[in-house]
């Protein structure tokens, strides 16, 4: 999630009330089309992440806007990335909020379909 100042037209990736250069109201922009730009392949184990092969993904949206994610699915550079609700009626899903309690809100109900 992105907010973007509706006055300077500045983009930021943290959620804040207000732009720090001219004190204006940022509006939420939500990415629609998110297309893969940029993968690493990571094969070596660590104490947090034991589940291997994994991929990070840099990432970006028909704004511009860019930002990595990780994925233990395969994508190619130019694939589009989309985060899909689960059928399994037995599926779990856990999310970690970061900074914004609305926009985790909106993740677990995009999840749950």
């Amino acid at each position: 999630m992105f907010y973007r100042c509706s006055k300077c037209k500045k983009i930021w990736q943290y959620p804040i009330e207000r732009c720090p250069d001219c004190f204006s109201d940022l509006e939420r922009i939500k990415s629609e089309k998110i297309k893969v730009i940029g993968i690493s392949k990571v094969t070596i184990p660590t104490i947090f992440h034991q589940k291997i092969p994994y991929f990070v993904l840099v990432l970006e949206d028909e704004n511009g806007n860019k930002w990595t994610q990780k994925s233990i699915k395969e994508y190619k550079i130019g694939d589009l990335f989309k985060v899909e609700p689960c059928t399994d009626k037995n599926a779990v899903a856990i999310w970690r909020i970061k900074y914004d309690i609305l926009e985790a809100i909106e993740k677990v109900i995009e999840l749950l379909g």
